[in-house]
């Protein structure tokens, strides 16, 4: 992701879209007329934003005229809300593959400006900054006036002190983001989800926020956003940034005809309202939510990635959950990584798979706080790593593993490719039932 008024700065978030949208049909196998529909995830829908992203950003990226495009706003789970809303039409029906994108660059954001009623020739106007209201467009001064709705940095102090987190532990869990995030670029760990993307700069390959030098000494040397909000800084904050990310995402029948290997399958979601000061609880209130829906506890989870909004937020969230942290943003995240609000979903989402799939973690989840007091959350289960559990679990005669003839999963899940199998011996079947779905692997013996 780029910096605020860094490499991108000179993109339009419409074209920056446009870029992943290829990027994630190419990869994903797909051929420009297998998709449907683009639901796009953009936050500060101003300016020349106000069109429709995911229209626009589809036919700049070569789609068919015939593909359907929607734009939604969840604040900073727009891209997740993204992804989500595409699954639910995949589950109904309605559309066999489509793209889930999230798009924001923060640095071409314009400022809303109220247009005076009945006043043809008004003057000047003055226009608000709403960057700390989320970057959604001012609040309702009704919620202002009576306290319902506070600005970012305040809600941050506010769960800091409500949970007992102090300006050390902030600026700690910070640092690790930052260190975490430069070892996972060091170490190449990056280099499957990103796209290099050509400006007017030159070619745009890697996060432009990600502090290598920074330290516990520099970071308490920042001085605090604002009065009344003391520990939360430029330092133990998501920066503003620009960036765009999207996912290719499949009905079952289309999986099956396609030679890439799905990275995972979508399990669940689940979004809740919080107490819009307490914004920072909404994944907490979400991710207990959807396990309930799942049959599942966080004991069967084995990563998670938590958007970052503010460390405060992170280390509450990851208290009340009973979190380890080692399983938490294990490549870092917004706080090194940035926070351009509508990606942010998808962009955890293309890390959550893609770290699962590296370590054969069988499920993990992706979850934000959201402003306004909201929260969103998806599970995702890692097809590689079950298939590799029943197969060492189903041994056959003679001791070579059985050969995956098909893979069926209803009502909303995946189904993979037909693979050949030598030999007619009878195959076996395993079964497997829980409360948010059925799935059945028939596999026929090599």
């Amino acid at each position: 992701m780029g910096r605020f008024g860094g490499a991108l700065a000179g993109t339009r978030v419409d074209d920056l879209a446009a870029q992943v949208i290829r990027a994630a049909v190419q990869r994903g196998g797909l051929a420009d007329d297998q998709v449907d529909e683009v639901i796009a995830g953009t936050v500060n829908a101003s300016g020349e934003a106000m069109g429709n992203i995911a229209r626009f950003a589809a036919l700049l990226a070569g789609l068919p005229t015939s593909v359907a495009g929607v734009t939604m706003n969840r604040y900073c789970g727009s891209g997740l809300s993204a992804v989500n809303a595409l699954a639910h039409s995949i589950s109904f029906g309605s559309v066999g593959a489509g793209v889930a994108v999230g798009a924001e660059v923060m640095s071409r954001s314009t400022w809303p400006v109220a247009i005076p009623v009945g006043q043809k020739y008004p003057g000047p106007l003055a226009g608000r900054n709403a960057m700390w209201s989320g970057a959604g467009g001012p609040q309702h001064p009704a919620l202002e006036a009576d306290g319902t709705m506070i600005e970012m940095p305040e809600g941050a102090q506010l769960v800091a002190e409500k949970f007992g987190f102090d300006r050390a532990s902030l600026d700690s869990y910070a640092l690790a983001s930052h260190m975490r995030a430069a070892q996972a670029w060091d170490s190449g760990r990056f280099g499957d989800e990103v796209i290099t993307v050509p400006t007017s700069r030159g070619s745009f390959e890697a996060d432009e926020t990600v502090r290598r030098d920074t330290s516990l000494e520099s970071l308490a040397r920042l001085a605090g956003y604002y009065d009344g909000c003391p520990d939360i800084t430029a330092g133990n904050a998501s920066p503003v940034s620009d960036g765009a990310s999207a996912l290719a995402l499949v009905a079952p029948d289309v999986a099956g005809t396609l030679d890439t290997e799905p990275l995972g399958e979508i399990v669940a979601t689940a979004a809740v309202g919080v107490d819009p000061a307490l914004f920072s609880v909404g994944p907490v209130a979400a991710v207990r939510k959807m396990l309930a829906q799942a049959g599942l506890s966080l004991d069967d989870i084995g990563l998670l990635e938590i958007n970052e909004a503010f460390a405060s937020q992170m280390c509450v969230c990851i208290d009340q959950l009973g979190l380890d942290p080692e399983r938490v943003n294990v490549n870092g995240g917004a706080i090194a990584l940035g926070h351009a609000l509508g990606n942010s979903g998808s962009r955890i989402m293309v890390t959550l798979v893609h770290e699962m799939r590296r370590r054969g973690v069988r499920y993990g989840i992706a979850a934000l706080c959201v402003g306004a007091g909201q929260g969103i959350a998806t599970l995702v289960r890692n097809l590689g790593a079950l298939w590799e559990s029943i197969l060492r679990a189903a041994p056959t005669p003679g001791g070579s593993p059985p050969r995956p003839s098909a893979v069926r999963c209803t009502p909303s899940g995946w189904a993979g490719r037909t693979a050949s199998a030598a030999g007619g011996e009878s195959g076996c079947r395993w079964e497997s039932f829980s409360a948010a779905h059925r799935c059945r692997w028939d596999f026929a013996t090599a």
